[in-house]
C-alpha cells in the first residue's frame, strides 16, 4: 500500500486490526517527513560549518562586539566595570547574542568574528529548528518539513543568518515564543509548569535581544483573554470569563512573567539598575529611532523617512522566493475552502492556534516594522498603514534587480564587476546579504569592512542629493 496515499490523513481510524494498520501508517508517513525535516536542518548546520568563513564584518558588528566585551567584563569584575551602561546607545539593547559570543572568542581558537560568524550561524539553524516544530505542531510533519525548508532557501533569512547579531537572534526568540504558545493552546487553562518555563525563557531571550519583545507578554495575554471569552460564549455565562482571567492571570501569565523578566536581565547590565524604567525608556527610544539617511528605492535616492507605500510590496517581492510568493497567494483561497469544507465550523485549539499565527504575525509585522527597522509611530494612521509602512528602515534597490541574484546566495565570495553602471546593484546585493567583501577596500562602500576603518559618511554623494531634491 502507498504510505503516501493523500487522503490517508482524513481517514478516520476504526478500532480493530485495521484501525492499527492506519495507525501504523499515519506514524511511517510522519516519520518519513520528520527524517527529511532532520535533514533540512543538519543541511543548514553543514553550510553554516563550511562556509562561515567567507563572510566579511558588517558595520554593526564592531559596536556589538565592543558591547559584548564591555557587559562580560561587568560580571567578570563583579559588577565594578560599568562600561556597559552608557556605551553608546547600544545599552537600550540586551546582550544574550553579544555576551555569548564575547565569552567564546576568549577560549575560541579562531578569529573573533570568525567565532561570531559561526555561533550567529549556529543560532540561525535553531531558529529553523523552531520554525519546523511549530509547523509541525499545527499542521504536521509535512508542514514541518516544508516550513524549514522554505526558510532555509530564504535568501534574507540564510544570508543574514551569519552576521546579523540583532534581527537573527530576535527572530529566533519569536518563533520559539510562538511554538510554545500554541503548545500551551490544548492545555489551557492549566498548561504545566516545565511548558510555562519554557515559554518564559524563550519570551526572556527574545527580549534579552531587544525589549520589543516585551510585546509577547502583551500578545499572550490577549491569547488568555480570548481563551477565556471562548469558553464564556460556549458555556453562556459570563461569570465564566471572570473566572478565567483570574485564573489565567496567576495560572500561566505570571509563571511566564517570572521566569523571562530575571532572564531578561540577566543579559542587560542598563535594564539591572532600573528593572522598570529602564525597559520601559529603550521602548520609548525605539519607538522614536529613526534612520536619517538615504536609501535606494526604483533608482533614486530617498529619505529613508519618507518612502512610497510601494517601497514595502516591492521589497517583500524582491526579497521572498517566488514560490513562496505563489503559496502566499494561493493561500487565502485554500483557507477558505478548507473552512467551507467544515461547515465553517472551528475546535477551540485550531481558533486558537490560527489566532496566534495570523493575528500574531500582524502585530509583530508592526513591531519589526516600527519599533525595530528604525520607523517613526503616527498617531492616527491605520492599524494597516503602520504595518506597510513598518519596514522603512530596511534599504532595497528596484531598478535591475533579477531574482536569479538571490540564487546565488550560497555563493557568498563570488561579486559582480564593479562598474559605475552596475555599483548601486552590487551594492544593493552585498547590503540584502549582509556580506561585505574579503578584500580590504571597495570603492563607494559605505559602512566598515573587514572591521577596518570606515570608508566614508553613509548615504548618496552630494549631487545626487541636490537632484533627489528637485
Amino acid at each position: 500500500m502507498d504510505v503516501f496515499m493523500t487522503g490517508l490523513a482524513a481517514t478516520p481510524v476504526a478500532a480493530g486490526p485495521a484501525g492499527d494498520a492506519v495507525r501504523v501508517l499515519r506514524s511511517d508517513k510522519e516519520a518519513f517527513w520528520a527524517r527529511l525535516s532532520f535533514g533540512v536542518v543538519a543541511l543548514g548546520a553543514l553550510l553554516v560549518l563550511l562556509t562561515f568563513r567567507d563572510y566579511g564584518v558588517t558595520w554593526d558588528e564592531d559596536v556589538h562586539n565592543w558591547y559584548g566585551n564591555f557587559v562580560l567584563d561587568y560580571y567578570l569584575s563583579l559588577f565594578d566595570d560599568r562600561s556597559a551602561l552608557h556605551w553608546r546607545d547600544l545599552y537600550n539593547y540586551g546582550a544574550v547574542f553579544d555576551m555569548i559570543a564575547a565569552a567564546l572568542n576568549r577560549v575560541s581558537p579562531i578569529g573573533i568574528y570568525e567565532t561570531r560568524h559561526l555561533l550567529n550561524g549556529l543560532v540561525g539553524v535553531l531558529g529553523l529548528i523552531g520554525c519546523c516544530k511549530l509547523a509541525h505542531t499545527i499542521a504536521g510533519a509535512r508542514a514541518g518539513f516544508i516550513a524549514a525548508l522554505f526558510l532555509l532557501l530564504t535568501p534574507n533569512y540564510y544570508g543574514q543568518m551569519f552576521n546579523n547579531p540583532k534581527d537573527i537572534p530576535f527572530a529566533v526568540g519569536i518563533v520559539w515564543s510562538t511554538y510554545y504558545m500554541v503548545r500551551i493552546v490544548p492545555t489551557l487553562p492549566r498548561p504545566s509548569l516545565r511548558l510555562l518555563a519554557k515559554l518564559g525563557a524563550a519570551v526572556g531571550m527574545a527580549m534579552g535581544v531587544r525589549i520589543g519583545g516585551l510585546l509577547l507578554l502583551c500578545y499572550l495575554a490577549l491569547l488568555l483573554a480570548l481563551d477565556g471569552t471562548w469558553r464564556a460564549v460556549t458555556a453562556r455565562r459570563a461569570a465564566v470569563l471572570v473566572e478565567s482571567a483570574w485564573s489565567s492571570s496567576w495560572r500561566v501569565l505570571g509563571p511566564v512573567v517570572l521566569v523571562a523578566y530575571p532572564v531578561m536581565l540577566l543579559f542587560w547590565p542598563w535594564a539591572q539598575t532600573d528593572p522598570i524604567e529602564n525597559p520601559l525608556r529603550a521602548l520609548a527610544f525605539f519607538s522614536h529611532q529613526t534612520f536619517p539617511f538615504y536609501t535606494l528605492f526604483a533608482g533614486r535616492f530617498i529619505p529613508a523617512t519618507d518612502l512610497p507605500w510601494s517601497y514595502l510590496p516591492a521589497y517583500i517581492v524582491l526579497a521572498l522566493p517566488e514560490l513562496v510568493l505563489v503559496l502566499l497567494l494561493c493561500a487565502p483561497v485554500v483557507g477558505a475552502v478548507a473552512l467551507a469544507r467544515g461547515g465553517f465550523r472551528l475546535h477551540r485549539e485550531q481558533a486558537l492556534a490560527a489566532f496566534v499565527l495570523g493575528i500574531g504575525a500582524q502585530v509583530q509585522a508592526r513591531l519589526l516594522g516600527e519599533l525595530l527597522c528604525r520607523g517613526r509611530p503616527r498617531a492616527g494612521r491605520l492599524f494597516a498603514h503602520h504595518v506597510w509602512r513598518g519596514f522603512r528602515g530596511a534599504r532595497i534597490y528596484r531598478g535591475g534587480v533579477r531574482p536569479a541574484y538571490f540564487g546565488r546566495l550560497l555563493l557568498p565570495t563570488e561579486f559582480p564587476v564593479h562598474t559605475p553602471a552596475r555599483r548601486g546593484r552590487f551594492l544593493h546585493r552585498l547590503h540584502q546579504r549582509q556580506l561585505r567583501p574579503l578584500a580590504a577596500r571597495t570603492p563607494g562602500l559605505p559602512g566598515r569592512a573587514n572591521g577596518g576603518p570606515a570608508l566614508g559618511r553613509v548615504g548618496p554623494p552630494r549631487s545626487s542629493r541636490r537632484a533627489a531634491d528637485r
